[in-house]
């Protein structure tokens, strides 16, 4: 089996740090499981047991079978199943979370090299997965009744009641007065076992603030673009206010925000990119809300996301290289007004630098004896001459009598322009007016010539930039 290997800049760099950040999930997730297991009974403790059993067998296996580093002490198998067993109902068979954890190992983790090097949150992955495929068993709710376990989805004495998020996507008149403010915070309405209870909720914010504040950045970014959408584009006609605390408060949102989104395997580290990241997710979960098929999408995001972003941060660094070469350029040619020598011309009674006006293969207009490199400029026109010279001999004479072009070349500089002026060296340069240069070319072979087009003034920056060196 092939491993897909990817750069791994999360947190989670040894077997110790995987071990801190799952024993920091798990302090999170264990009020949740206590509430859920308040709300629905042991059912709930049964189906986090059988998800947690599942991960570990699978993870175990694979590591096994493919020679993975890591252990089961790492705990990240049992933090994994435990977001799995409370993002599905109490009701659900027993073996519904088993086949999503099962999904979550041997799909999203085990071919990536394991849960530190997952490009994917497997959580949210064996989620959307038993989503698409059995979701009926996924979206099929108990009626709350605290400390009773619900019947079994499939058999005769289940009965099915509609979460929040299910009356907000059916468009059924949803206000806080129906449910209470209370209710809400306590959980008491139907939907997956542990996300209900939003005052639970509040408390793994608080903590993740007084633990790891930089995790709360994703965060905010989801949950302040959920509630932006949802005030402008309300689904209760209840009034813009009820719509958000609705939204906020249905189905998984907040467990997804807080718990999923900021995963610190498949989150970026900056802080912008976090932030951009979770607000990018949160738009994605509102509109698969109000388009989508299904009630509950805020995993479904965040896997979008976990896709996507590889290919938003090649576009931004595409961004910050163009700005980048567009200020060096401009601060090179900057650099390159102020240092070039500026002369007069007789002719035209106009002051022009050394600066080229044209490249090599352009055509140039015909004029005569206003060539700026011919004109005297003092002693620092001289030295810089001696300088061009020397470069031109070094980078350009010097090679091309390596590739037996030329054989040999023994005129200076000063020889080669006067020459170009009077037109009467021809045995290995030639002027052109066609070119703003010289061409030189090899003696005759077979009746052909191979010609080499070489422009001496692009050597004056070349000296420029040696001499800011």
């Amino acid at each position: 089996m092939i491993f897909i290997k990817r750069k791994n800049e999360n947190l989670i760099t040894t077997r110790d740090g995987l071990t801190r950040f799952s024993i920091e999930y798990l302090i999170m997730l264990v009020p949740l499981l206590a509430a859920g297991t308040y709300l629905n009974g042991t059912a709930a403790l049964w189906r986090a047991g059988v998800s947690c059993l599942a991960c570990m067998l699978t993870q175990a296996a694979g590591r096994k079978l493919f020679a993975l580093k890591g252990s089961l002490k790492d705990l990240s198998a049992i933090t994994t199943g435990l977001i799995i067993s409370l993002l599905l109902p109490a009701s659900c068979p027993l073996w519904l979370p088993a086949l999503g954890s099962a999904f979550a190992v041997a799909v999203a983790e085990i071919p990536f090299g394991g849960t530190a090097a997952t490009p994917f949150m497997s959580a949210a992955a064996g989620w959307c997965f038993l989503s698409v495929c059995f979701s009926d068993a996924v979206f099929s709710f108990p009626p709350v009744n605290t400390g009773t376990s619900p019947a079994v989805f499939g058999t005769e004495n289940f009965v099915s009641a509609q979460s929040l998020s299910q009356m907000l996507k059916l468009g059924k008149t949803v206000s806080l007065n129906i449910f209470g403010a209370d209710t809400l915070l306590t959980g008491r309405v139907p939907g997956a076992a542990g996300t209900t209870s939003v005052l639970v909720l509040i408390g793994t914010a608080i903590f993740l603030l007084i633990k790891r504040p930089k995790r709360l950045i994703p965060c905010a970014g989801f949950i302040g673009i959920c509630a932006v959408m949802a005030f402008l584009f309300p689904r209760v006609p209840s009034g813009r206010l009820s719509s958000v605390v609705c939204e906020l408060c249905a189905g998984n949102l907040l467990f997804t925000a807080l718990l999923i989104v900021n995963h610190p395997v498949t989150c970026p580290k900056k802080k912008a990119d976090s932030l951009l990241y979770g607000a990018l997710a949160g738009v994605l979960c509102m509109v698969l809300s109000y388009y989508g098929k299904y009630s509950d999408n805020a995993c479904f995001s965040v896997l979008i996301m976990n896709v996507v972003w590889p290919a938003v941060e090649d576009v931004k660094q595409y961004i910050i290289h163009a700005k980048t070469e567009k200020k060096n350029i401009d601060r090179i040619r900057a650099r390159e007004e102020n240092s070039l020598p500026v002369i007069e011309d007789e002719a035209y009674s106009v002051k022009k630098t050394h600066e080229p006006v044209l490249s090599v293969g352009k055509e140039a207009e015909p004029e005569e004896d206003d060539d700026p490199m011919l004109a005297p400029a003092g002693e620092a026109e001289a030295q810089r001459l001696k300088e061009i010279e020397k470069m031109f001999f070094n980078e350009v004479v010097r090679p091309v009598k390596e590739r037996s072009k030329i054989n040999s070349i023994k005129k200076t500089y000063s020889d080669i322009q006067s020459d170009i002026q009077s037109s009467q060296y021809n045995s290995g340069y030639t002027p052109d007016t066609s070119y703003d240069g010289f061409r030189a070319y090899a003696p005759e072979e077979d009746g052909e010539r191979e010609y080499e087009d070489i422009d001496y003034r692009k050597y004056l920056t070349q000296t420029e930039d040696k001499e800011d060196e």
